[in-house]
């Protein structure tokens, strides 16, 4: 019979988290340091609150409308920047998680990420988070798998 593998086979048990109250600016600096796309974010207890992908961080109105206000106001587009980068990461993280169970197949965590259109599924056993898996880790199973 054969052995299916299961996403606590692959995962990354050492996830960068953040805090709610870390700042944005703080939060594309790890993302950068670390290369990272993706930051779990957990509370005191390390249950996972939420999620900041760096699509997230791309596509925010607020650097849209920096740029713009550039164009005519270079005091205002420092203010709006300044602002943006000052928030924090409760202010901006995702709270509709979608995430998988150390004990789920990696088909399921495939099926997933290809139906919710998610790169990364943080891993959770009773709320915690205990990991995080990758498009990037189904890929190289499936390379090494062929």
């Amino acid at each position: 019979m054969e052995r299916k593998l299961r996403v606590k086979d692959v995962m990354a048990r050492d996830v960068i988290t953040v805090k709610r109250d870390v700042s944005v600016g703080d939060v594309i600096k790890i993302m950068k340091e670390r290369d990272v796309n993706a930051l779990p974010v957990v509370d005191e207890e390390k249950n996972l609150v939420g999620i900041i992908t760096q699509r997230d961080l791309m596509f925010k109105t607020e650097w849209f409308d920096a740029f713009f206000y550039s164009t005519y106001d270079t005091r205002g587009f420092v203010n709006m920047i300044t602002r943006t980068l000052s928030n924090v990461a409760g202010n901006i993280m995702h709270q509709d998680l979608v995430t998988v169970g150390e004990e789920e197949t990696i088909c399921r965590a495939a099926q997933l990420m290809v139906e919710k259109r998610k790169r990364q599924l943080p891993v959770v056993h009773n709320k915690k988070l205990v990991g995080i898996v990758s498009r990037k880790d189904v890929t190289a199973l499936i390379i090494e798998e062929c």
